[in-house]
């Protein structure tokens, strides 16, 4: 659920690329291997920038298309509403930019929030935390996967003490492993 259009437009259309970038690699090296051979689709909702039709688009996208991960931007009030769903069907959702501090404080178990600004230095953390969650409920890790850290923060310090080490631990090998210089 990315915003499309709206205020939020541009910042969503740059993560639906992102995202349709992950899924074309995946189903380019066989899809998933230990689903034999399974292919991801990506579902793409416009949420226009609205919290409430994030909520909606959220749960239908659950409900209705069955989907197994929900992806939403970054829009907090939109946060606060879906984390909830998050919980209750138990499919994970993951913010995409910055996030809530209340709503993480809450402890939703199956929302996670990224970072997209800062230098908060529990960022690789959080991600971990994420991937440890999508191994335990399917089995096994992903073969690959990606990584764009900004130098400039502390992001930078988390790719190299957490993220990496992880990837390592997972037999996750990076297919796109970036430093933007800004």
């Amino acid at each position: 659920v990315l915003a499309q259009s709206g205020y939020l437009g541009t910042i969503g259309k740059e993560e639906a690329a992102g995202l349709k970038f992950v899924v074309d690699e995946v189903n380019a090296a066989g899809g998933i291997e230990n689903l034999g051979g399974a292919t991801l689709q990506l579902v793409l909702a416009d949420d226009k920038s609205d919290p409430s039709l994030t909520s909606t688009e959220a749960e239908r996208l659950i409900t209705q298309e069955g989907v197994a991960i929900v992806f939403m931007g970054p829009d907090e009030v939109a946060q606060a509403l879906v984390a909830p769903l998050a919980d209750r069907y138990k499919v994970p959702v993951m913010a995409l930019g910055s996030y809530d501090s209340k709503v993480t404080d809450e402890q939703h178990p199956y929302f996670w929030g990224g970072i997209g600004t800062s230098s908060y230095p529990g960022t690789g953390e959080v991600y971990k935390a994420f991937l440890d969650m999508v191994i335990t409920d399917y089995g096994q890790a992903p073969k690959t996967a990606g990584l764009l850290t900004y130098q400039a923060t502390d992001i930078q310090k988390n790719r190299q003490e957490i993220l990496l080490p992880a990837f390592t631990e997972y037999g996750l090998a990076p297919v796109y492993d970036e430093v933007h210089p800004d």
